[in-house]
């Protein structure tokens, strides 16, 4: 029964119980003295919290509310200025801007093509360029000695999966250099990119 009863004492605190709970209440909190400095502390915390709990507006604050929204409603809408009829400068600049887009797309569309036979991107390796896989365990020196006596430099890599892309300094001849590569001990693989 204690347990109903502690469940029932925010209620009691609140004045909220119909008489029969709150009897039942009222007979256990007479009967065990912790039980009732257990509904005083619940009564105080009450009183403390609606002495620090700003007021609400109630019906006054709503009448108030709704009084200046129907003031609002009421006052008269002011007039546009008399300015502010520009539609026939905005039309006049939609029709420049028209003739404008339809200008460049007749020039664009006129336009002879390019004599290439396409684009190529800038980043794209060069002419007779070449993808080698060096052995991890090359080191610079050598890998120097190679480039030296090939005709070669490096224009790319390694990339992720450690491969080069190398192109012939000036007018180096791309067969010659590729022979030299895959004869050198460290390289695993070596082809000619285009």
């Amino acid at each position: 029964m204690s347990g109903d009863v502690r469940a029932l004492l925010p209620f009691h605190a609140n004045g909220t119980l119909d008489p029969q709970e709150r009897a039942a209440v009222e007979a256990a909190l007479a009967a065990d003295p912790a039980l009732a400095r257990e509904a005083e502390a619940l009564r105080r915390a009450r009183a403390t919290l609606r002495a620090e709990a700003p007021p609400a507006p109630g019906e006054a604050g709503l009448e108030r509310l709704l009084a200046a929204i129907d003031a609002e409603a009421a006052r008269p809408a002011a007039a546009p200025p008399a300015n502010l009829d520009r539609a026939p400068v905005w039309r006049a600049a939609a029709a420049i801007l028209a003739a404008v887009a339809l200008g460049q797309a007749a020039w664009i569309a006129t336009r002879p093509a390019p004599e290439t036979d396409g684009y190529t991107l800038a980043g794209g390796p060069p002419e007779g360029a070449i993808r080698v896989a060096f052995a991890p365990d090359l080191d610079e020196a050598d890998l120097r000695a190679v480039l030296r006596s090939a005709g070669l430099e490096v224009v790319g890599g390694p990339s992720a999966l450690g491969l080069w892309t190398l192109a012939p300094v000036g007018d180096g001849d791309v067969d010659t250099a590729l022979d030299l590569l895959r004869g050198f001990p460290f390289t695993e693989s070596a082809d000619r990119i285009r």
